[in-house]
């Protein structure tokens, strides 16, 4: 290359400069690439990617976003890591990777309870209410088929000791998801909707709900090491939501196809600029529910979790504009400095830090020794957990630079 540079002239090497320059900025990250995977696995289709199918569908949207999230992989040259290491049994690099059929054909492994309800009707004082725009059934509430009346208690809370009913007046509507179901219902509603002087509430409610058997898997990839096959760097990220509630869909664009997209966009740099160790994709299924997936993996390692040098879990990536948390920064302090330093001299990005935390993948390889910081983005979003969690309002702002710092981080550990 610098013999070639020597024969042309200096405006062609400028030229040549700045193709370099900028294709090395197309490959190393691609917001485009990002928003279109978002609308993709948060259009209607896949129906939030629940546990349990759509009203008009046979295939759980969970299932679909597998099919989906595979297909982007094998688009991007990712492998079948769960194949590899079936192959090489000891990692062996005479194991062509040209021979991997890539068929991704896993059986789901990950079994567990889920509180489905299929249906919910609220209509307070001859109002029928809209659901997740004006109230939400909490994700445990049973069967029931009420008409009565409601008595305020308090000043958030009206309730029917007979039928064991709460309605909670809440400041946010938020839902989540149950493995299993309480022996009284409870459903949350938005403040402005009743008046101070409401001391009885004519309600009707009807919820029909049931517990059901999930069976679901992980999505294991990886772009293998030119050295060192056998040691990995893993990125993480759970790609299931909360579904939906009849045609109420909760699109979860934050939380989080974000993620999914990023870790989808670091393959395709990483293919493109392999490093000594081995590059790993984990896609987690059951966060939403109890962080079933990941607690899964740690307990069925595909290979020894002492290969993994450091994993770097991603969720909620879709803001920026504020900076990056980084959870387990006060644990690996280290590992943060060095985070912080890249950060201070090239990206000047806000970084912060906290200690330990149970609130997303990472948690399982923490307790299990393994080195791990959980990054989420600060700033630009407010949807949480509700129905308003759409690609419209991801900014992925600051996302060159968050991208290269956590490129520039690894390469530091690599």
């Amino acid at each position: 290359m610098l013999y070639f540079f020597k024969l042309v002239s200096k405006p062609i090497q400028s030229t040549l400069v700045f193709v370099v320059f900028l294709s090395r900025i197309i490959l190393a990250q691609d917001k485009s690439y990002l928003l279109q995977v978002c609308t993709v696995l948060c259009s209607k289709e896949y129906s939030g990617r629940g546990y349990t199918a759509y009203p008009s569908q046979k295939i759980t949207g969970i299932e679909k976003a597998k099919e989906f999230i595979i297909q982007e992989i094998k688009k991007n040259g990712g492998y079948d890591l769960r194949e590899y290491i079936t192959k090489t049994k000891q990692f062996s690099r005479s194991v062509s990777i040209k021979s991997l059929k890539n068929k991704f054909s896993y059986k789901n492994e990950i079994l567990f309870p889920f509180n489905n309800i299929h249906q919910v009707y609220v209509e307070i004082n001859n109002q029928k209410l809209i659901l997740g725009q004006d109230y939400l059934p909490d994700a445990s509430s049973p069967n029931i088929d009420f008409v009565g009346q409601l008595i305020k208690i308090d000043s958030i809370h009206f309730i029917n000791k007979e039928h064991k009913i709460i309605l909670k007046i809440s400041e946010k509507l938020i839902y989540s998801a149950s493995q299993q179901q309480e022996d009284f219902v409870l459903i949350h509603i938005k403040k402005d909707l009743l008046k101070k002087e409401n001391s009885i509430i004519d309600c009707k409610i009807k919820i029909k709900a049931q517990i059901e058997k999930v069976k679901t898997n992980n999505i294991y990839t990886f772009i293998p090491g030119t050295q060192f096959p056998d040691s990995f760097i893993v990125f993480s990220a759970h790609y299931d939501h909360l579904g939906n509630i009849d045609t109420t869909i909760f699109p979860g664009a934050n939380d989080n196809v974000s993620g999914v997209a990023v870790l989808l966009d670091l393959m395709r740099y990483y293919k493109r600029n392999p490093l000594k160790y081995s590059i790993a994709f984990y896609f987690f299924t059951g966060e939403e529910i109890g962080l079933l997936g990941s607690k899964y993996y740690v307990d069925n390692p595909l290979f020894d979790l002492k290969r993994i040098k450091f994993l770097i879990n991603l969720d909620l990536m879709g803001g920026g504009s504020e900076g990056i948390m980084v959870i387990n920064g006060k644990v690996f302090e280290n590992e943060f400095e060095k985070l912080v330093n890249i950060n201070n001299e090239k990206y000047h990005l806000v970084v912060k830090s906290r200690g330990k935390a149970q609130n997303s993948d990472h948690y399982w390889f923490t307790e299990k020794g393994v080195k791990s910081f959980f990054i989420y983005t600060l700033g630009d979003i407010k949807a949480y957990h509700d129905i308003y969690d759409i690609p419209k309002n991801l900014t992925f702002w600051n996302y060159e630079k968050i991208f290269s710092l956590l490129v520039d981080w690894i390469n530091s550990i690599n």
